[in-house]
Order: structure tokens, then sequence, then C-alpha cells
């Protein structure tokens, strides 16, 4: 049995497309099928080995210039949220925020704990998307 989180999800503060599918490129053999639903959000289909992962990429989805990554598929790298956080702010050196728990927590309690990292280190956050 494995503690891994059905889906991943980070907030990334103005991310480039190019920039992100650089990122995606050092986790997942292809991530050249993009489809775009509106100007701004990219529908993109990962591959890693035979196992296909979409992704959902919504620019300014929250104010402040944040982007919702979110994997859809718990075949991913990561373990969990704070994982990809912490791998996205290495590679992207943009501040990175995503929940503190899963989404099975308590819906007050998830709402107010969020991890973020940014220039200044890893801290947890108040904050309401």
């Amino acid at each position: 049995m494995t503690d891994a989180f059905p889906d991943i999800e980070v907030y990334i503060k103005q991310p480039a497309l190019d920039a992100l599918l650089a990122f995606f490129d050092k986790y997942f053999d292809d991530c050249s099928n993009i489809a775009s639903t509106d100007s701004n959000c990219k529908e993109i289909s990962l591959t890693a080995g035979s196992v296909q992962i979409p992704c959902v990429v919504t620019f300014e989805a929250v104010k402040g210039g944040f982007a919702s990554v979110w994997f859809k598929s718990a075949a991913t790298p990561w373990r969990n949220d704070i994982d990809c956080a912490r791998d996205a702010y290495q590679t992207l050196q943009r501040e990175v925020r995503c929940s503190m728990g899963s989404w099975d927590t308590e819906e007050q309690e998830h709402e107010e704990r969020w991890f973020c990292i940014d220039a200044g280190g890893e801290s947890e956050i108040r904050w309401h998307t």
C-alpha cells in the first residue's frame, strides 16, 4: 500500500509554458500532446513509460498570477503535493504553493493550511484561493 496522493496540485507564480514543459520533461517521457481549452487553460497528456497522466495547467487561476498545475493521477513521481512543490521550485525558481494535506482533511483546516516555498525558504501560510 502506498501513501501517495490520488492526484497532485501545485500553484506556481507566473510560470511560462515553456518553463513548465522543461520541468515536466525532467520527469516524464513525453509532454508534447498539448490542447488548449481556452486562452488560460492547457490540457497536457504526459507519458511515463506506458502510463498516460493527464495534466491541466490553468494560468491566472488564483489572484496574484498563480497558475494551477494539476496532475490528475496518482502515477506521478511525487508522493504528495509538497514533494512536487519542492521539485517545481528547484527547477523553476518561482514561488510555489500547495495544500499542506490531502483533500480528505476537514475543509476549514485545509483552506487555511498552505505550504509555500520561495526565495526565503519553506513556510506554512494562510491563503484563501
